[in-house]
């Protein structure tokens, strides 16, 4: 009697290391096909090698079981083939297998990302673009191609105009939405983050506007804009150097930013470098010479900081004329001799 189960034993071990033996034969051979492309002959290797491990996965999908890892062999090859099947166009059998994948394996990057292709198809195309990109993520082939295939860069950019949208009508909480949903989509998006990080400004939430500014300028962007931003943020943050310095990168990147040599000439006043403050009002004169503002912070500068009365006077002369009501004043006491006769005087003493 023993020897009899002996036997038993021993050819039921040769038959399934023989199974065990031809199941790897032919799924090793589906993805020498595979990689090569040839995703018709990989399906009838893949389909020899699934007749071996059916029952098995038949059995774990009935009683909703799923696979332990060391038969994650059996829900690889189903991928696979599902994989093949997406290539080929054949969409209802691959979703069937990427079906089967997920009750084997519900956390399946390659299933998830055939089922997000579902998804995208049946007009939830921004879900399915999101799940494409977190398999992407974790390492799946496949949901490249599903990714593309879906044009799922554009469905990120109309998210994100969407977020801009909703942020200069100063829905700002409705823009945080569709910005964190663009962001899904498009991670690497230094124009994204920088988006979110005017929304996070206006908000009153510094922190989160200047972890998204570093994250944006991580992202190797070269948007003068993203450190226009990050200046704004160290301005609030009374970082005065770190903001010059940003200002700086700003303007070398776009040298004729009128926003940005009118916020760095804010930033040179508040640290007290008049002559810094003076070049860059002079620059803000160059691109807008009919603007009178810029010609009387210069007369104020020079008025108060810098004790040069000639030269202040010029200034106010030329921003009243330019319609400042501010200037006209102290334009008027420039043009009379007797007050620039006494004042000159009590410059020299």
């Amino acid at each position: 009697m023993k020897r009899t189960l002996s036997v038993i034993a021993l050819f039921i071990f040769i038959k399934i290391s023989a199974q065990t033996a031809d199941f790897t034969k032919n799924y090793e051979d589906g993805n020498m096909k595979y990689k090569a492309k040839s995703y018709s002959l990989a399906i009838l290797s893949y389909n020899k090698a699934i007749a071996l491990v059916q029952a098995d996965a038949d059995n774990a999908e009935k009683s909703k079981t799923v696979l332990s890892d060391d038969k994650k062999y059996i829900t690889d090859v189903y991928a696979r083939r599902a994989s093949c099947y997406y290539n080929t166009g054949n969409y209802s059998a691959m979703k069937a297998d990427a079906e089967k994948v997920l009750v084997l394996d519900p956390k399946n990057a390659d299933g998830l990302a055939l089922m997000a292709y579902t998804k995208h198809k049946a007009g939830d195309k921004k879900g399915g673009c999101s799940i494409a990109r977190e398999q992407i993520n974790r390492g799946s082939e496949i949901a490249k191609k599903v990714f593309e295939d879906c044009f799922c860069w554009s469905e990120g950019i109309t998210l994100y105009k969407e977020g801009m949208t909703q942020a200069n009508l100063k829905r700002y909480d409705s823009a945080l939405v569709k910005l964190n949903k663009a962001l899904v989509i498009l991670p690497d998006s230094g124009s994204i983050y920088a988006e979110r990080a005017k929304v996070y400004l206006e908000k009153n939430e510094p922190e989160k506007a200047l972890a998204d500014l570093f994250m944006a300028i991580s992202k190797k962007t070269s948007n003068y804009k993203v450190y226009y931003l990050r200046a704004q943020v160290y301005i609030k943050a009374d970082k005065l150097d770190s903001a010059f310095d940003d200002l700086n990168i700003c303007l070398d990147l776009k040298k004729d930013y009128y926003d940005g040599y009118l916020l760095r000439a804010e930033v040179d006043e508040k640290q007290e470098k008049w002559n810094n403050a003076i070049f860059d009002y002079k620059q803000l004169i160059a691109m807008r010479p009919d603007y009178g503002m810029n010609y009387y912070k210069i007369a104020l500068i020079k008025y108060n900081n810098l004790n040069d009365l000639l030269g202040a006077c010029d200034m106010y002369k030329a921003a009243a004329d330019r319609g400042i009501e501010e200037a006209k004043e102290m334009a008027a006491n420039c043009a009379n001799p007797k007050y620039m006769k006494k004042n000159l005087q009590k410059a020299d003493k």
